[in-house]
């Protein structure tokens, strides 16, 4: 992978412009679709019921929702709690699956990565916009630790290899992207302005997976 040097103000300049036109872009896709942007939080609800849960959630003022615990095998409980937030119009925000895709030890990377696959069909499966973790990190003790090779080619070749793995062991209904089921893993820890370029690599190269928007 070839990266060049980018200086300060250039990065600085560039991204503020950037992130400004998104700005307004995105405002004015908002107001035009009449799209206020959905808030939610973890539930602290006690029941298991979907429909209460639902409820919960609209009385305490959101519209957004992590996903219920749910089995994958579970597939009447999965189709009630699709039903029951959709129609109190409650987004699944997502399916959480915080682990480490990069750990050292193969094993244990091995078995993150089921999880994650596991997560990403049940996000597809209950509706939920997306499945969510972080790359990873080569750190052997702390999961989501800064290590030296994190901002190493074998890093970024690593994640893109999980993220079309995971995809393509899934096959998602909704073709991964900005509304579908899978977020991209971002880059961790983000030190320095370079992970923002290769970023948009990481995108590119998990297109090739068949499903990923081009």
């Amino acid at each position: 992978m070839k990266t060049g040097w980018v200086g300060r103000r250039t990065f600085l300049c560039s991204t503020l412009a950037a992130g400004g036109a998104l700005a307004v872009k995105a405002r004015a896709e908002a107001a035009a679709l009449n799209r206020p942007l959905r808030l939610g939080a973890p539930a602290f609800a006690k029941t298991g019921d979907p429909v209460e849960l639902a409820r919960w959630h609209r009385a305490a003022g959101y519209r957004a929702a992590y996903c219920p615990k749910l089995a994958l095998q579970d597939t009447d409980r999965i189709r009630a709690v699709e039903k029951a937030f959709a129609e109190a119009d409650v987004a699944i925000a997502e399916v959480g699956r915080w682990c480490n895709l990069l750990d050292p030890d193969p094993e244990k990377r091995k078995k993150n990565l089921a999880a994650v696959t596991e997560g990403l069909a049940l996000a597809d499966a209950v509706g939920a916009r997306c499945c969510v973790d972080i790359a990873g990190s080569f750190n052997p003790g702390v999961w989501y630790g800064p290590h030296p090779d994190n901002f190493t080619p074998r890093f970024f070749d690593a994640a893109v290899e999980n993220a079309r793995s995971v995809i393509d062991a899934v096959k998602p209904l909704t073709p991964p992207g900005v509304n579908g089921p899978f977020s991209n893993l971002q880059t961790n820890p983000l030190h320095c302005p370079l992970p923002f370029f290769v970023f948009r690599d990481f995108v590119v190269r998990i297109s090739g997976c068949g499903l990923c928007p081009r």
